[in-house]
This record gives C-alpha cells, structure tokens and sequence, in this order.
C-alpha cells in the first residue's frame, strides 16, 4: 500500500565536498524539513591557480600558469580545466600536455609533476597565437574542482 502524502521518513540531504585524490567526502542523512530550502554555500577550495602573461605581441602571448594546493593532501595526478575568454589558442605547452577544444582547454600532469604536495604547487608555460584580445582565463579547476584565481 503507498504511502499517504506527507506521511514516512523525511527526506535527507546528502552533501559532498569537491573530490580529493582520496575520493569525496559526504555528510550523509540530514534531515530537510519541507520548509527548509538546499544550503547553498560551497565548501572553501583548496588550490588556487595564478595565471600570468609574461609577454604579449598583436598575435600571440606567452603565459606561465601556477597550481598551488592549499589543502592537507597532496593531490595525485592532475588536470586543470579553463576555458579563454577571446580566440586564444595553445601553440606550444610544456611542463603538461594539453587538449583544446574552441576555448576548452584541459591541461594535465607529466610523469615528473603529477604530484602536488600540500601546501605545494606545480607550474606550466605555454605559447598561445590569437587574432583579437588576449585576456586572460578568470575561471579554473583542479581535477573538477573548482579553484580561486
């Protein structure tokens, strides 16, 4: 027989933090009241991410992109997701290995810089050809999580 409405165990929000090398932490079985609405705060990010134009001409550019772990883990293996805000495209990477898609781009770890200690950080350059402006990407992540800038 179903339920009458209203009536069984309450509904519970599962909440999880941004995936670790380790895996995802999860608060599992807070109870929501029917009034109550989702929380919608984040949990603080653990790496940050300083991108710098190092040398800019009419149809190119030369950046340096830092990745700091400011968590208590080290993070095992890599990628960095962001996507350029003009017609900016890779021409040369070092220190990773790159896909780009239109404005996607991913950049992820080589054997010698697929740890990042904590408190650590790692770096990548990269040579870059556009037709227009050249700004600078505003928004990372860090194996899907998201990242101040």
């Amino acid at each position: 027989m179903p339920a009458a409405a209203g009536i069984g165990p309450p509904a519970v929000l599962n909440t999880c933090a941004a995936p670790t090398p380790t895996g995802v932490q999860c608060t599992i079985g807070t109870p929501i009241s029917s009034s109550s609405s989702s929380p919608s705060t984040t949990p603080p990010s653990t790496c940050r991410v300083t991108y710098t134009t190092q040398s800019q001409w009419a149809t190119g550019f030369l950046a340096r992109v830092t990745v700091h772990n400011d968590g208590t883990a080290p993070v095992h293996g890599w990628a960095v997701r962001f996507t350029f805000p003009g017609d900016q495209r890779i021409t040369k990477l070092w220190n990773g290995t790159h896909d780009q898609s239109g404005a996607a781009v991913t950049v992820t770890h080589v054997g010698w810089n697929q740890l990042i200690p904590p408190s650590g950080s790692t770096w990548f350059g990269m040579y870059g050809a556009s037709t227009a402006s050249q700004p600078p990407p505003t928004t990372f992540t860090l194996n899907n999580a998201p990242c101040t800038a």
